[in-house]
């Protein structure tokens, strides 16, 4: 939807506001902008969303401050390479399929700590989102081929990083692939980049991606 994107540039705003040009100029660099709509297609967007106010001609603001946002990021290890690491891991001593149970115990007790807090079913969850484990028709687990031990580290995290999905904002049932706006974005501009603008729609945990 076009009005969330100009959410989020204002979300990260300071004061949650800006101009118009400056929201209309951010959106289109981001590579989310359709090649036929102009800033007052825009505007009148906005105008129809009760999240935004319009206090002055050309200066819009969010109605209410945005929520603070949760992780949308797999939460059990804090970097990317941890997830390889056990997938590569699990696929070095078992060819055989696992259960979650399997995974959990295994991983928490010969490989590496898990928060306890966390569930067997959570950790096999945020590994499936990396695609480097795959369930099967029995309802079990098994690592990907890619994912084998002697596998390139960097190409494995690569693959990882355009791989992940993420559950939807509203619904618990949908995944989305964050990838495709990313490659959009650097197929549009490939110059280089601040890091902080590899993955803008998950905020500040966008940069996790390239640790």
């Amino acid at each position: 939807m076009l009005t969330d994107t100009a959410y989020q540039i204002l979300a990260e705003a300071k004061d949650n506001a800006l101009r118009l040009g400056e929201i209309y100029l951010q959106t289109k660099k981001q590579g989310l902008l359709d090649g036929d709509i102009t800033p007052l297609a825009l505007s009148s967007a906005m105008l129809q969303d009760r999240r935004f106010s319009n206090p002055d001609a050309d200066l819009w603001m969010l109605t209410e401050a945005p929520p603070t946002p949760k992780s949308r990021l797999p939460r059990n290890w804090p970097i990317l390479a941890t997830y390889r690491d056990v997938a590569q891991w699990l696929y070095s001593g078992n060819s055989k399929t696992l259960s979650a149970t399997d995974i959990y115990e295994m991983v928490a007790e010969e490989f590496h700590p898990i928060n306890d807090a966390v569930k067997a079913t959570e950790v096999v969850d945020n590994l499936r989102q990396f695609r480097v484990i795959r369930r099967n028709i029995e309802g079990e687990y098994q690592p990907h081929s890619y994912a084998n031990y002697g596998a390139n580290d960097v190409a494995l995290l690569r693959l990882m990083v355009l791989g992940l999905l993420l559950l939807d904002k509203e619904n618990p049932e949908i995944y989305e692939l964050p990838t495709i706006p990313i490659v959009t974005r650097i197929l549009n501009n490939p110059e280089a980049k601040p890091i902080s603008e590899f993955a803008p729609e998950l905020g500040d945990e966008g940069p996790k991606l390239l640790e």
